[in-house]
C-alpha cells in the first residue's frame, strides 16, 4: 500500500509539473501578445500624434497672425478642436502610464467652474443629437487636482450619462459640503438596480448591453473613472433607480486661497521673448516647420535641424549659441535624450532643453523621465510650451 501511494504521489507530481509548464507557456504567449499589442498601439499613437501636433502649432500661428475678427474666430475654432483632441490623447497617455504604475499626478489649483463649463459645452452637440438638454449649475470654485486627469474623469462621467439617457437631459453641478467641493452628474436615463452598482466600475461591465452593442462603447469609461479617482484619492458615490436615472457624486479637496493667488501670479508672469536663439531638432518636416513658424511669431530666433548630425552642424556654423534646445525624442540616429546630451557637451554648457514626444511606450517614458528633462507630449499645447520656455529661459539667463 505504501509503494502504491508513493507511485500515485509521483504520478501526481509529474502531472502538476506538466500543468505548471503548460501554464508557463500560456503565460509567456499572453505576455508576448500584450507586448505586441502595446507596441502596435504605441506606434499608431505616435503616427497620429505627429500630424495633430503640426496642426495645433499651425493653428496657434494662424491665430497670432489673424487680422480680421472672422479670421481670429476661425483660428480659435480650429484651436479649440485641436485642444479637444489633445485632451483625448493626454487621457490615453495617462491611462497607459497609470496601468504601468508610472503616472504621478501634477496637483495644483484648478478652476473647477471653468472646467465644468468646458466639459458641458464640449458634450452639448452630442446631447442635442439625441434631443437631450445639458444644464449646468456651477459656482465659482477652485480645487486642488491634476487638471488633465480631472477633466478626463469628468468627460467620462458625462459621456456615460448621455449614453444611457434617451429623454430629458444631463445636469452638471457643484456645491460645497463638509469642507469639500462635490461635483454632481445627474441624468434622467435608464437607471440601475442595486445589484449592478458594485460592478459598474469594473472594466467591460455594462448594464443592459448583453449583445455588446458597440454604439454603447466597450465598457471602459467608468473603469477609467475609478482608476483616476483611486490615483487622486477621490471618493465617488453613485445613486440610481431603474427608470429614474442616476447621479454620480465626486468629492474634491478645496484649493487654499494662497495656492490660487500663487497660480494666478505665475500665469501673469508669462512674458515676451527677446529674440533668444532656439534650436529645434525634429525629424517630421510638417511639425518642424509649424514649430519654427510659431516660435518666430513669438519673437524668437529659430534654427531647425532634422536629426542629431544636422543639429551639430547648425551649432558649428553659427557663432551665436542657442539659449534653448527643443528636441523630439524619437529621432533617426540618436534618441532625443542622447542628442541633448551630445549637444550640451559640444557647447560646453548645460543649455536648457525640452523633450517633445509622441512615444507612449512605457520603456521610452522611463528613459525620458530618468533624463530629468522637462517633457511635453504631442500634440503640444502652445500655451504650455510658451510657459515652459519662459521659465527655462529666465532660469538660464540667471545662471549665466
Amino acid at each position: 500500500m505504501a509503494n502504491s501511494l508513493q507511485d500515485r504521489l509521483a504520478e501526481l507530481e509529474l502531472r502538476m509539473r506538466a500543468v505548471s509548464n503548460e501554464l508557463a507557456v500560456k503565460q509567456e504567449e499572453a505576455e508576448q501578445s500584450n507586448r505586441a499589442k502595446s507596441n502596435f498601439l504605441a506606434s499608431v499613437s505616435h503616427d497620429l500624434r505627429q500630424p495633430m501636433h503640426a496642426i495645433g502649432l499651425f493653428a496657434a500661428t494662424l491665430k497670432h497672425r489673424a487680422i480680421t475678427p472672422e479670421q481670429h474666430e476661425l483660428a480659435q475654432r480650429i484651436e479649440d478642436s485641436v485642444a479637444a483632441l489633445q485632451s483625448m490623447f493626454d487621457g490615453l497617455l495617462n491611462i497607459s502610464r497609470m496601468d504601468f504604475g508610472m503616472l504621478e499626478p501634477n496637483l495644483q489649483p484648478c478652476d473647477l467652474a471653468g472646467l465644468l463649463q468646458r466639459v458641458g459645452q464640449a458634450f452639448r452637440p452630442l446631447a442635442e443629437q439625441k434631443g437631450l438638454n445639458v444644464r449646468m449649475h456651477v459656482r465659482p470654485a477652485w480645487v486642488n487636482s491634476d487638471r488633465i486627469l480631472l477633466e478626463r474623469l469628468l468627460n467620462n462621467l458625462v459621456a456615460n450619462a448621455i449614453c444611457y439617457t434617451e429623454r430629458g437631459g444631463v445636469l452638471l453641478a457643484c456645491r460645497r459640503r463638509q469642507g469639500q467641493w462635490v461635483v454632481q452628474i445627474w441624468d434622467s436615463g435608464v437607471g440601475m438596480s442595486a445589484e449592478h452598482l458594485p460592478k459598474i466600475f469594473e472594466a467591460y461591465y455594462q448594464v443592459g448591453n448583453a449583445e455588446r452593442n458597440s454604439a454603447q462603447g466597450v465598457g471602459l469609461g467608468l473603469a477609467i473613472v475609478s482608476g483616476i479617482a483611486r490615483l487622486l484619492h477621490y471618493k465617488i458615490e453613485v445613486y440610481s433607480r431603474p427608470g429614474r436615472g442616476s447621479v454620480f457624486n465626486l468629492m474634491l479637496p478645496i484649493a487654499e486661497a494662497t495656492q490660487i493667488k500663487r497660480r494666478s501670479a505665475a500665469e501673469r508672469q508669462l512674458g515676451q521673448f527677446n529674440y533668444e536663439r532656439v534650436l529645434v531638432i525634429e525629424d517630421d518636416q510638417a511639425a518642424r516647420e509649424a514649430l519654427q513658424g510659431l516660435l518666430s511669431s513669438w519673437g524668437l530666433d529659430v534654427l531647425t535641424a532634422a536629426d542629431h548630425a544636422q543639429a551639430g552642424s547648425r551649432i558649428d556654423q553659427d557663432q551665436k549659441a542657442p539659449a534653448l534646445l527643443i528636441c523630439d525624442y524619437r529621432l533617426p540616429q540618436k534618441s532625443g535624450v542622447d542628442t541633448v546630451a551630445a549637444l550640451r557637451k559640444r557647447l560646453g554648457v548645460a543649455v536648457p532643453a525640452i523633450l517633445i514626444s509622441g512615444d507612449t511606450m512605457p520603456e521610452s517614458i522611463v528613459i525620458m523621465q530618468a533624463s530629468g528633462l522637462p517633457i511635453l507630449y504631442k500634440p503640444v499645447r502652445p500655451a504650455k510650451l510658451r510657459a515652459l520656455m519662459t521659465s527655462l529661459l529666465a532660469r538660464g539667463s540667471k545662471a549665466s
